[in-house]
């Protein structure tokens, strides 16, 4: 095969392969659009509306709502990542109990 034969194919290759990965960005970004398009923002004060009505209707208890109301009064959490809990410890029945090893006699010196 001739040279230039090599270099046509490699540089149609590579040609393909760009247009590939432009044309699939393009569609990634596209899909992504419209998935954000399909969603419905709701207010924090219907959110609160709705969790009141739940917590009426016996689906959710106090502690639940309190820390739901806290999360929307504050806006910490909207972007869905864990929160650290600073509240202050009302019980360790939900906590794991903690092992502390035993201290062990420091080594003597042998002189």
């Amino acid at each position: 095969m001739p040279v230039y034969m090599q270099n046509i194919l490699y540089y149609t290759a590579l040609i393909v392969l760009v247009g590939g990965f432009i044309v699939g960005l393009a569609l990634a970004l596209r899909s992504r659009r419209e998935a954000r398009e399909g969603v419905d923002l709701t207010s924090e004060a219907d959110m609160l509306t709705e969790f009141q009505r739940a917590r009426d209707a016996g689906e959710m208890d106090d502690a639940e709502f309190r820390r739901v109301r806290d999360l929307l009064i504050t806006g910490k959490g909207s972007r869905g990542g864990e929160l650290p809990d600073n509240r202050p410890d009302s019980g360790s029945e939900e906590r794991p109990p903690t092992y502390h090893p035993p201290e062990s006699p420091t080594p003597a010196d042998p002189d």
